[in-house]
């Protein structure tokens, strides 16, 4: 699974589910990737809307 379709599915699951905010961080969000042929691993921080 690539991480183009990870992050498809974690935007979909955040619409079904409301949530207020997701933010990425980490070498994804900073751009620094290593681009060696290893996938690195996505880090998201979820905050739900609680009524």
């Amino acid at each position: 699974m690539t991480v183009e379709t990870v992050l498809r599915e974690i935007i979909r699951c955040c619409k079904k589910y409301r949530v207020k905010e997701a933010v990425l961080f980490g070498s994804r969000a900073k751009g620094t990737v290593a681009e060696r042929g290893i996938e690195s691993g996505i880090r998201l921080k979820i905050l739900f809307r609680f009524h």
